[in-house]
């Protein structure tokens, strides 16, 4: 017999984080330390040329093309994308992110098109 799992928001979600016309160039410690991440909204709406990779890194600094993602998400070209972590991330030093073309480490392309991400964090 199936049903619907739920879990219900951490107590301490501390702040919605806007990432604007994320890019290959890495934004660095984006909540000012540690942080657990929630939830991810990748809005690639405005790229049409490919589907574009987030990667996420645990600490203060990144350097795109070298340095290993602990997350990476995928979204498709031209859609909005929503990612759910019910028991959170943690992120022990830092998040720090950028986007590309490929899935790829060594991938430093830049999006064709801007995209947007939006993270749910919580203490």
């Amino acid at each position: 017999m199936g049903g619907i799992a739920s879990a219900p928001l951490p107590d301490a979600v501390i702040d919605l984080k806007k990432l604007k016309a994320i890019n290959a160039t890495a934004l660095a410690d984006i909540n000012g330390g540690a942080a657990t991440v929630y939830g991810v909204e990748i809005d690639a709406s405005a790229n049409s040329g490919e589907d574009v990779f987030v990667k996420f890194v645990d600490s203060l600094t990144a350097t795109p093309g070298s340095d290993d993602p602990v997350l990476q998400l995928r979204c498709t070209k031209a859609l909005t994308q929503t990612f759910m972590f019910p028991r959170g991330l943690p992120f022990g030093t830092g998040i720090s992110a950028w986007a590309a073309q490929e899935k790829t480490i060594a991938g430093v392309t830049n999006p064709s098109g801007t995209v947007n991400v939006t993270l749910l964090l919580g203490a």
